[in-house]
């Protein structure tokens, strides 16, 4: 039996525009009419509760995602993309332990799925454990030489090693794939002012405000170099 479905704007599946008239509890109920109205599925498949948890990711609001990716993954424990989604949300939380054990299964039981490497080398690193953040840059760069965040990642985790011309090589091939990348152009121009290399750092301040002209960090460093320079 077909279902008879009103075109309301809110049958869209992220729900953006529900969550800001309505609120968090409103967005919930409009996915979940969504899951069953729209595409056919209910609290018994595992998608149903990946649709509202990755809406909520989506909307900035990782403690709801992170409760709504375990029931799917209740349902389907071995979903590489849960495991990741999941592991993201909890590292926004800052719960980098937990975010790290499911990222670990999740690249143990999909290796070639490079968005694994990338969130695991992430949670290593804000964990402190930089050499085991290393070793999965290096492991996603070998599925993807391409992707912009690995070359981020090293370099950062490089930059907490004290390997500075390390660190810079990395920022400068994310940004060569990723010319506008304020954040990797950020943490380049911050390691040229760790190594006192101010007429480096002031360039790409200035190349960050190119981009983003009310970066308040370009700003304000800008004008400490030049205070240098007095």
């Amino acid at each position: 039996m077909s279902v008879n479905k009103p075109k309301h704007w809110f049958y869209c599946p992220y729900g953006h525009i529900a969550n800001f008239m309505y609120g968090l509890d409103k967005l919930v109920y409009l996915m979940m009419h969504y899951c069953k109205c729209e595409i056919g599925i209910d609290e018994y498949d595992p998608a149903y509760w990946a649709y509202m948890a990755f809406s909520l990711q989506r909307d900035d609001k990782p403690e709801k995602a992170e409760k709504y990716y375990k029931k799917a993954l209740e349902l389907d424990p071995d979903n590489a993309i849960y495991l990741i989604n999941l592991g993201y949300v909890l590292s926004e939380q800052q719960k980098n332990e937990e975010a790290i054990n499911y990222l670990r299964y999740a690249v143990s039981i999909s290796p070639d799925f490079v968005e694994g490497w990338i969130n695991l080398s992430s949670a290593y690193i804000d964990s402190g454990k930089i050499d085991d953040g290393l070793i999965c840059c290096n492991k996603g760069l070998g599925l993807d030489p391409s992707n912009p965040l690995l070359w981020t990642n090293r370099g950062y985790a490089y930059s907490l090693k004290n390997k500075l011309n390390k660190a810079i090589s990395d920022y400068k091939e994310s940004i060569r794939l990723r010319p506008d990348n304020t954040d990797t152009m950020y943490h380049l121009a911050s390691t040229y002012y760790a190594m006192k290399k101010y007429d480096k750092a002031d360039k790409v301040y200035d190349d960050i405000l190119a981009l983003e002209p009310t970066h308040l960090n370009a700003i304000y460093w800008k004008s400490v170099i030049a205070d240098l320079k007095k």
